[in-house]
């Protein structure tokens, strides 16, 4: 595949995140299990959704708690789940 922008698979990594957190998949180790991605990464990427005005918010305590997405901000999620596919593929793309 080829060698995409870095911003352009963070961006998508985002957007998958917040697709995976509205549909369950909405804790650090389920989020890993699903993506593959370090720990590091997932929580980073929770911490930048707000560029987005995303507003995220956390259900419990640290050890059992759970993120919900409260607003998703300037983003669309039926146009982020149409596009889910193509949103993965980018995301476990190689960067340049």
């Amino acid at each position: 595949m080829t060698r995409l922008l870095r911003t352009k698979v963070a961006y998508n990594r985002r957007l998958l995140l917040i697709y995976l957190i509205q549909k369950g998949v909405n804790t650090i180790p389920k989020l890993v299990a699903e993506t593959g991605y370090p720990k590091r990464t997932i929580v980073q990427a929770i911490d930048t959704l707000s560029d987005h005005n995303v507003s995220i918010g956390r259900v419990g305590t640290n050890r059992t708690g759970y993120y919900i997405i409260d607003d998703f901000g300037e983003l669309d999620f039926k146009l982020i789940s149409l596009h889910i596919k193509t949103i993965r593929s980018i995301s476990d793309s190689d960067v340049s």
